[in-house]
C-alpha cells in the first residue's frame, strides 16, 4: 500500500455537496436541469465527508497514476458518461493488477439523472456523481471530482511487469513465498 499526496480535487465539488443540489445542462446546448443530492444513504464517507471508491486498472495504467499524481480519462476510451469509474468495493477478482482507492466528494445524482447523462458522451459534470447500475454499481465523478488517497499493486503482476523494463537487471524484487515460479 502507497499513500499518495496527489492533486486535490477542485473545490467546487465540496461547495455542491454543502449545498445538496447542482444546476448543470446535461449536454451541451440543452436546459439546464438541477440535481438534488440523492445520497441512498451513503455511511461510507470518510473523517472529511467524502465518499471512498476504488478504480481498479492494470500495473501499467496505476504506475502512469502515481507518476501523474491524478486520475485521466484515457483517449480512445469512450464510456457514457466519460470520466473516472469506480466502485464501493475493489474488484473481486483481483487479476487486473491495480487498485485506486478514490475520495470524491459532490451532489450524488438521482437514478433518473443518471440515465440521462448514460446517453450522452459527454464527460462527467465536475461536481456531480453519477451512480450506474451495470454488473457492479458504477460511480462516475469527472477527473477533477476526486482525489487519489491509496493505491494498491497485486505484488506478482508487479513484479512480472517491472521485468520487462530496462531497470529490471538493476531491481531486486523476489519472488512471493508460495507463488508458483514461471520458467
Amino acid at each position: 500500500m502507497l499513500d499518495l499526496m496527489g492533486k486535490s480535487m477542485a473545490c467546487m465539488c465540496w461547495q455542491v455537496q454543502h449545498q445538496g443540489y447542482y444546476d448543470f445542462a446535461p449536454v451541451a446546448g440543452r436546459q439546464q436541469t438541477r440535481a438534488w443530492n440523492a445520497d441512498r444513504g451513503v455511511p461510507d464517507r470518510d473523517e472529511a465527508g467524502g465518499l471512498r471508491r476504488w478504480h481498479c486498472t492494470t500495473v501499467e495504467n496505476g504506475l502512469r497514476i502515481m507518476r501523474d499524481g491524478r486520475m485521466r480519462v484515457l483517449p480512445g476510451r469512450v464510456n457514457n458518461p466519460q470520466g473516472i469509474y469506480s466502485a464501493k468495493s475493489p474488484a473481486n477478482t483481483y487479476d487486473i493488477g491495480c487498485q485506486v482507492g478514490l475520495r470524491m466528494a459532490g451532489v450524488i445524482a438521482s437514478k433518473a439523472v443518471g440515465r440521462s447523462l448514460a446517453q450522452s458522451q459527454e464527460m462527467c459534470p465536475l461536481g456531480l456523481i453519477v451512480v450506474l447500475d451495470k454488473s457492479v454499481e458504477q460511480w462516475i465523478v469527472h477527473p477533477d471530482g476526486c482525489e487519489i488517497v491509496e493505491i494498491r499493486f497485486h505484488y506478482e503482476m508487479l513484479r512480472t511487469y517491472l521485468e520487462q523494463t530496462p531497470l529490471a537487471s538493476r531491481m531486486l524484487m523476489p519472488r512471493m513465498p508460495g507463488v508458483l515460479q514461471r520458467r
